[in-house]
């Protein structure tokens, strides 16, 4: 199909377009130039009577201005357009961002140029083997006011990739407690391995393609699976087993007083000082972990409660580490990460640029969080069924991402991997009705909801989804004061009370203009559609009377202006129609 490229939403002319415009320009001027010599007006020139009988005598600085007035026309027509679109200056002012695995070729770029977005994420994602970065596909995303986004794994690695030697593959890659390789996910046919976090070569091998990346002109660069994806059975590479003891030392030696020949050792780990396969010097300075582990059985099962080191060891679950108290795993992991993100960082900075961060789940150390989806929703008679509210988990993930890393956008992304690519499952009313209900409740928690433009969950030129998302971001970007100037926004306790069923409601504070706004997202769902609510009310406690309120929607073109009532410290607000998702602004 065809796909309509947009500067700042408008559709534009593209690149072949532009250079035929620009050949015509040339070619008027050249016109011009001869008619000028001749004495005959410039095309298009309106004439009064009586030149006519002077035409032959007019000063050639007629239409040498005729010209520049030509020149200074396309420049406003074409050009003064672009400017005006240019990328946010803080991505914490960005509302809409867009998923555009790949923008790196004419197909993909224009496809993610068909929707007005702030931000193209994963436009170029490195996973297996590097590809070329074509530096005009970045140019294209800031003619068209969006931030270019690239990415790389920080967790896998291919034997022979990029064409690395099988010494410095063995030297890059994790083992698992017998020093063996592990394939990712404990599956052959997933044919990766995972890297080593605790060598620092590793990390840096992670960072040269990120590097190129910035020099190729990437705004912002997302980090995968920056916790290595362990499971149970890695990290056991010679560089985590010195990791491991150095951890232990400083905790106890250190932080309590222990020798690193205490008794201790052996009364409270089991650790036998004396045995030279364990501990080579009879001090933990050289604890073999591995070896422990085989001595008391535990190859198989480290994280084994009946094993006295496994909650030292430790294990990251989920995103970014979580453990209370503390481990070995969650150390290496921060400090990983930390290294990660200062190098970005410095690098950019050298480059007289600035980068914005994001990683795979909430984390530190970014300027936005990214949080996958999975499988969120759930399926009744085989369809997708929107019926159930999620408002609450979307808020819970926003506060806690901005717990990690303060006042940063939240956004959330459909994500895959060797266990599948959930979302492309979905029919195509299933995946619009989706993301008109829960993608306005992650806006109405406070996140950002990145629509599938391309990518493992389908192109939405091909799989009937991209005129809706056209249509969905359109509003989010259009209306983006209003996302912006949110304050505190609260989901449960809110005081809002509506007349119509099945609606999640958000209340949130606005800035500037002082007001608020109400959220409301239908959850009214039958066999695979939306049931409408017409006629209803809303309730919500106010100080004040109001000057004015209106309702924005991605479901119609014009806001609203509603009929209203205020009394006793209460507003009430006649809701004339809500099909997925409607927006009432209030201003004070």
């Amino acid at each position: 199909m065809r796909v309509p490229l947009q500067l700042c939403g408008r559709e534009a002319p593209n690149v072949k377009v532009r250079a035929r415009l620009t050949q015509q320009l040339r070619r008027i001027r050249y016109n011009i130039r001869m008619r000028a010599q001749v004495g005959i007006h410039p095309p298009f020139t309106p004439m009064p009577p009586f030149s006519r009988l002077r035409e032959a005598k007019l000063p050639e600085n007629i239409f040498r201005r005729a010209s520049f007035l030509l020149a200074v026309f396309w420049i406003i027509l074409f050009r003064a357009n672009q400017s005006q679109c240019s990328p946010v200056s803080d991505i914490r002012n960005a509302t809409v961002f867009t998923v555009n695995e790949y923008a790196n070729e004419k197909h993909g770029v224009e496809l993610a140029s068909s929707v007005k977005s702030h931000v193209w994420v994963r436009a170029w994602f490195k996973w297996a083997n590097e590809f070329e970065y074509n530096g005009w596909a970045v140019e294209e995303a800031h003619r068209n006011g969006a931030l270019f986004g690239g990415g790389v794994t920080v967790s896998s690695i291919y034997r022979g990739e990029n064409g690395i030697s099988d010494e410095r593959f063995y030297d890059l890659v994790t083992y698992d407690p017998a020093r063996k390789l592990y394939f990712a996910l404990g599956m052959e046919e997933t044919n990766y391995h995972h890297g080593s976090l605790e060598n620092k070569a590793y990390l840096d091998y992670v960072l040269s393609f990120a590097f190129k990346q910035i020099d190729a002109g990437i705004d912002t660069i997302f980090m995968d699976e920056v916790h290595g994806a362990y499971s149970a059975h890695e990290g056991y590479d010679d560089y985590g087993i010195e990791g491991f003891a150095r951890y232990l030392l400083e905790k106890y030696a250190v932080g309590r007083g222990w020798k690193a020949d205490d008794k201790r050792w052996g009364t409270v780990f089991n650790v036998p000082l004396e045995d030279g396969a364990i501990c080579p010097d009879g001090t933990m300075k050289t604890f073999e972990y591995r070896e422990y582990l085989r001595r008391f059985g535990f190859l198989e099962t480290p994280q084994s409660p009946e094993n006295p080191l496994a909650a030292e060891w430790g294990f990251v679950t989920g995103y970014t580490p979580r453990d209370p108290g503390g481990s070995y795993s969650s150390d290496r992991s921060e400090r990983a990460w930390r290294y990660l993100t200062k190098r970005l960082r410095e690098y950019a900075a050298s480059k007289g640029r600035k980068i914005y961060i994001t990683a795979n789940g909430n984390n530190k150390y970014v300027d936005y969080q990214t949080n996958n989806l999975w499988i969120d929703w759930t399926l009744k008679d085989g369809r997708m069924d929107a019926g159930v509210p999620l408002i609450m988990k979307w808020k819970t993930l926003v506060e806690d991402g901005k717990a990690l890393a303060g006042n940063v956008p939240v956004v959330f992304f459909h994500d895959w991997g060797p266990m599948g690519i959930p979302f492309k499952t979905l029919s195509a009313e299933d995946k619009i009705n989706w993301m008109r209900i829960y993608g306005a409740e992650m806006y109405a928690a406070g996140g950002i909801f990145a629509f599938p433009v391309s990518g493992p969950p389908g192109d939405a030129g091909e799989n009937g989804t991209l005129d809706e998302i056209i249509r969905q971001a359109s509003f989010y970007h259009e209306s983006g004061d209003v996302y912006r100037n949110q304050g505190e926004i609260r989901v449960f306790g809110t005081g809002v009370r509506t007349s119509g069923p099945g609606i999640s409601v958000s209340l949130a504070e606005l800035n500037d203009p002082p007001g608020k706004v109400v959220h409301l997202i239908n959850h009214n769902y039958n066999h695979g559609s939306i049931v409408p609510q017409e006629n209803f009310t809303v309730k919500a406690p106010l100080r004040g009377k109001p000057s004015d309120v209106k309702i924005l929607s991605p479901d119609f073109k014009e806001p609203l202006h509603p009929e209203y009532s205020y009394e006793n410290g209460a507003l009430r607000v006649e809701i004339p129609l809500l099909e997925a998702y409607d927006v009432v602004v209030i201003y004070q």
